[in-house]
């Protein structure tokens, strides 16, 4: 019964879960495309380039010979490097005259410093980048166009600093900032779904794994929320504590994705073993950072990150390997969950490899945040059609289990008839045993014949024949069974009476019931009701 209500519900709900997700994701890429306002790259800049170093850079050191590297777009990654100077050149002239310039970095790491350097007739003049919203996500700068000349130069510092320099007219920030902040609210939106999701499917099928979902999804949101700032803003306080930053919860995240949605990890499994060393190594890791969090040197912290992407890598392969293995025998719940982890997987490499600026390409925290919504997607769907299949499995058990009852019940009627019959014919308790024996095979009888004191059933046992001796004359039987279940066509053979026989002639006078190989002689004083019993002429 809560089979048959929960399936149509579960049904329902992934069309609706599917439907909203696809809706809200074409909406977040929708604004995503239309966010692109003019900027820096398009119409302002002449030229972006930048050096790297690993020692503070003097402004009066650009006169010396540097290793310029081009800003594709604007975009820079830091790399091992833990400094960098940027040199803009500006096309003023297409400006208006009564226009200001707003220099923007955004950048991964929200807690390092930038600063402007530019000419204002024969003195250089330096101011910081201030935050431009409450999130920290965005630095920048307001200056009129008649106070700077070009080139302008900007430093930075942090090692695997990754951003975007962007110049604007403050009408295009504004714009921008909007932009941001509203697809910042639709993936929030899409996300605090997926929560809801979990905690009511908790609720109404009281399955734990739905709980793991949640947490998966609260980790998520609180690493995103780490790195863009959402948390520094929302609540200040908690700043300096470690259990908050980004490194924490991203390894947080990841303990939460590894945990086996295909219960993998069984602990007779060697690959669930390998698993759960691992998930006890990076929840080790995490203690350890937490504990000595801006404490140990930076060797021991590079160390210990490199110790904790090699497990990360670990269990990555561990359960992409097991997650193959599993397709045959789990098929599309396997799928699900292993589409999940290539796209968790290819955006991991990506990431790692722009991070260490392997690839040319800036891998932000848009790339996580479509990532994540993909991967969170194909795990909603890939729970609730593991959780119909199990309803579904169990509907059938259900099913199979209620045809046994009535089976048994059918025969332990047939027992109490069979028992009342020998009662009223007086026959030998002692006969019970053996009578039940052919009321059990009954259903699969052909005929029965003598055996000298015993009774011999022939049954039918899948497409093969047997024989079952029973210590019982015929006499015996045909008393105990009524004549609509058995009927005696010879002296030494009964027959079922819904056997498919074939009533032939032996002689002028003498007939025989076939059936394939089995051919039974019929009495002369039997062969009317025999007639009458298979309609034969």
């Amino acid at each position: 019964m809560i089979s048959s209500i929960r399936l149509p519900t579960i049904k329902h709900s992934i069309q609706s879960i599917l439907l909203l997700s696809f809706v809200l994701y074409f909406l977040y890429l929708l604004i995503q495309s239309n966010s692109k306002i003019p900027s820096a790259q398009q119409n302002y800049i002449v030229d972006v380039t930048i050096h790297k170093s690993d020692t503070p850079i003097k402004l009066n050191d650009v006169d010396e010979v540097l290793n310029w590297q081009s800003m594709e777009k604007g975009r820079f990654n830091l790399g091992n490097h833990g400094y960098a100077l940027m040199r803009v050149q500006l096309d003023l002239l297409r400006f208006r005259s009564s226009d200001e310039l707003v220099f923007v970095i955004a950048r991964n790491n929200i807690f390092t410093d930038a600063a402007l350097h530019y000419q204002h007739g024969i003195v250089f003049v330096e101011k910081l980048f201030t935050p431009s919203t409450t999130d920290h996500k965005l630095l920048s700068i307001k200056l009129a166009k008649e106070t700077i000349n070009t080139p302008v130069y900007i430093t930075v510092s942090g090692s695997y600093l990754r951003g975007e320099l962007l110049i604007f007219t403050p009408e295009e920030f504004a714009v921008h900032i909007k932009n941001t902040s509203i697809k910042d609210g639709v993936y929030l939106g899409i996300l605090s779904l997926f929560l809801l999701f979990s905690i009511l499917s908790y609720v109404f099928f009281r399955q734990t794994i739905f709980l793991q979902y949640g947490a998966l999804l609260t980790c998520l949101f609180l690493w995103i929320a780490a790195g863009e700032g959402w948390l520094k803003s929302t609540f200040p306080q908690i700043q300096a504590l470690p259990f908050f930053t980004a490194n924490a919860l991203g390894l947080l995240f990841f303990i939460a994705f590894s945990y086996n949605y295909l219960k993998l990890a069984h602990k007779q499994s060697k690959a669930g073993q390998l698993l759960k060393y691992n998930q006890r190594m990076l929840i080790f890791i995490w203690l350890c950072y937490c504990i000595s969090f801006e404490r140990a040197e930076p060797t021991i912290y590079q160390i210990v990150y490199g110790l904790a992407l090699f497990n990360c890598l670990i269990v990555l392969i561990t359960t992409f390997i097991v997650a193959i293995c599993s397709l045959p025998s789990q098929g599309k719940k396997s799928g699900f969950y292993l589409s999940a982890l290539i796209v968790f997987v290819f955006c991991s490499v990506i990431s790692g490899l722009s991070i260490v600026n392997i690839i040319d390409y800036y891998a932000g925290w848009t790339l996580i945040k479509v990532s994540s919504l993909i991967e969170m997607l194909l795990l909603a769907s890939g729970l609730m059609y593991g959780y119909k299949v199990e309803l579904t499995e169990n509907a059938d058990k259900e099913q199979q289990y209620s045809t046994v009852q009535v089976k048994l019940l059918s025969t332990q009627q047939q027992l109490a008839e069979s028992k009342t019959i020998i009662e009223n014919k007086q026959n030998s308790p002692s006969l019970c045993p053996q009578i039940a024996m052919v009321v059990a095979l009954l259903d699969k009888a052909l005929f029965i014949k003598a055996a000298g004191n015993y009774s011999e059933i022939v049954y039918r046992n899948g497409t093969s024949t047997k024989e079952r001796l029973v210590d019982t004359n015929l006499q015996a039987i045909e008393n105990a069974l009524d004549t609509e279940t058995i009927l005696r066509c010879h002296k030494s053979y009964l027959v079922k009476a819904g056997a498919k026989f074939k009533l032939t002639r032996r002689t002028s006078a003498d007939y025989d019931l076939i059936m394939e190989e089995h051919r039974i002689p019929v009495g002369r004083k039997y062969l009317k009701d025999i007639r009458l019993l298979f309609n034969r002429d």
